[in-house]
């Protein structure tokens, strides 16, 4: 780092310094500067600061583990997103990581087991009661998908059944998301009631 009237590229009496850790100073410039977020430096006399690496937060000269349930990858650490610099992101819904530090990849996001939903990297709940969750669920009233569902019409679903349980025989639901045996009644007047 050359101050003025230096007599040499590099420095190291009143004309110029080594440039520190936690700084870069470009070639020619006369300055140095601190690593951006997402970056940082533990070498003095550099004139680029390192990508921040997987599973790490870089920010203000500090290097931290990704927080928990979080996901800290090349993508994300060096976006300009100040919140990913904080924070890294989160798995989609309907996964969930382990509660551990430095994840450094999506890899580590898991699918939401049967009978659960997942939100926010973590297995929240059972499925609410009426709803069948099989895998991947994102919300405890899931949608009818492959994933969940709600209990289909002839069955009832108590919370965190793995599948429809069939009404008892000559009695049938019918409304979805049947909940419990209470909700199976006699066959209505001109129905058939018939589940295959």
């Amino acid at each position: 780092m050359c101050t003025g009237l230096a007599t040499s590229s590099g420095p190291v009496d009143s004309t110029g310094y080594t440039c520190p850790i936690n700084s870069f100073c470009p070639e020619g410039t006369g300055q140095e500067y601190p690593c951006l977020d997402g970056t940082y430096q533990t070498e003095t006399g550099q004139a680029t600061c390192k990508n921040c690496e997987a599973g790490t937060i870089c920010q203000q000269n500090s290097i931290k583990l990704c927080p928990a349930y979080r996901i800290c990858d090349y993508n994300t650490t060096t976006s300009t997103t100040s919140e990913i610099f904080l924070y890294g992101h989160l798995c989609n819904n309907g996964f969930y990581t382990e509660n551990a530090e430095g994840m450094a990849s999506t890899a580590s996001c898991m699918s939401c087991s049967a009978t659960f939903y997942c939100m926010a990297s973590q297995r929240v709940d059972n499925c609410a009661p009426g709803y069948i969750c099989v895998t991947e669920a994102d919300t405890h009233k899931p949608n009818i998908t492959s994933k969940a569902y709600p209990c289909p019409l002839g069955y009832y679903c108590p919370e965190g059944a793995e599948a429809p349980i069939r009404c008892p025989m000559k009695t049938y639901t019918f409304e979805e998301a049947g909940k419990q045996v209470s909700e199976c009644t006699i066959c209505k007047m001109g129905w058939y009631c018939s589940i295959d």
